[in-house]
């Protein structure tokens, strides 16, 4: 479990400080949202379960980056919030 959290972290941050990409390819933002949606899964033990499904086809298209991953952190963070004031 260190190791994977590790790994993610690695990734996640090397992205990050690619920060100053004005766009990034699909693909590259999945593989950051898949990072960050593995460092969730571990640091909330499984708690929730994800897929990210695509078309193959626009994996080289351009978009700003961080924008699916803010995308997945804002759900996540909302949901939390909600599971804590039903609990």
């Amino acid at each position: 479990m260190i190791q994977d959290m590790s790994e993610h972290l690695i990734n996640y941050m090397r992205f990050m400080f690619q920060n100053n990409l004005k766009f990034v390819t699909l693909e590259e933002e999945i593989a950051h949202t898949r990072n960050y949606l593995q460092i969730q899964a571990l640091r909330f033990e499984d708690a929730f379960t994800y897929r990210i499904n695509g078309d193959e086809s626009l994996s080289q298209a351009l978009i700003p980056p961080l924008m699916i991953q803010t995308f997945a952190e804002n759900t996540i963070s909302m949901r939390l919030r909600w599971m804590n004031r039903s609990g």
